[in-house]
């Protein structure tokens, strides 16, 4: 494999790396000599063949390394999500048909935060000279949750409580979402509904959490005993998240778990 057909298919970035091809390859014949040395009486067609085999990987780590082929990882790894997006997309079609077949109500839950002092921005200009008012400050933050479907918001299921810092999302936990959910939603459902709410953090909190590569050993090991898989004594974290892996079960959720009962 020579150099120059190599040149004409990279970029440009590997076109620079290549471009010093004769000093590497002196530099790579050089400790393919000290190394064939030290094994023994090196002899030219070694040196010559071990050199090119070193050139051609040193070479193909430049092209793997360009722009170009990142930029090609990029490409099939946003492929990829797309193509998992479209198959969440068909499997939420699916189940929004069984659903509507079985004459279920939908209701729609979110968060979002108000200010007490806030007020409209910008207003339609007219021939007059009045304007906005702007106060020094909005106000304290106060945190809104509540569910609606086809028939409007669902009376008593509202909530209202006053932020503790400038990110809303930062307020809302598990413990008070799910508190929110029992006491609040749950008891003002008077037929069966389909639950809506998107991916917060506070909204999928798994319950059977599997062992992930941010656990520790210990924990890993402590997960599978208490799930009587038995495991070598001396064993790297690799094999046992590996070991883990084939005994994983499906994702259940804490606001699944809740609903059900």
């Amino acid at each position: 494999m020579s150099s120059l057909q190599l040149r004409t298919q990279t970029s440009t970035s590997t076109k620079r790396h290549l471009s010093e091809t004769p000093s590497r390859t002196e530099e790579l014949a050089s400790n393919v000599f000290n190394t064939e040395s030290n094994k023994g009486n090196p002899t030219s067609k070694k040196i010559r063949a071990d050199t090119n085999s070193e050139l051609e990987k040193s070479i193909l780590k430049s092209i793997q390394e360009s722009p170009k082929e990142q930029q090609i990882q990029e490409d099939q790894k946003s492929q990829n999500q797309n193509h998992t997006a479209a198959k969440c997309r068909s499997q939420k079609n699916r189940n929004f048909k069984e659903f509507k077949k079985e004459c279920s109500s939908f209701v729609y839950l979110d968060e979002t935060w108000i200010f007490s002092k806030g007020g409209i921005k910008r207003i339609w200009q007219d021939e007059s000279t009045k304007s906005i008012k702007h106060t020094d400050t909005e106000g304290k933050r106060y945190i809104i949750v509540h569910a609606g479907g086809k028939h409007g918001f669902i009376e008593g299921a509202d909530i209202v409580f006053s932020s503790k810092s400038a990110d809303y999302h930062g307020n809302m936990n598990t413990e008070m979402f799910l508190k929110w959910l029992k006491e609040k939603l749950l008891p003002s459902l008077h037929e069966p509904s389909v639950i809506v709410l998107d991916n917060a953090s506070y909204h999928s909190e798994i319950l059977n959490k599997q062992p992930t590569n941010s656990w520790t050993v210990d924990k890993i090991k402590e997960w599978l005993t208490n799930k009587n898989i038995t495991f070598p004594q001396y064993c790297f974290k690799p094999q046992l998240l590996t070991l883990a892996k084939s005994h994983a079960q499906p994702n259940i959720y804490m606001v699944d778990e809740i609903i059900h009962t």
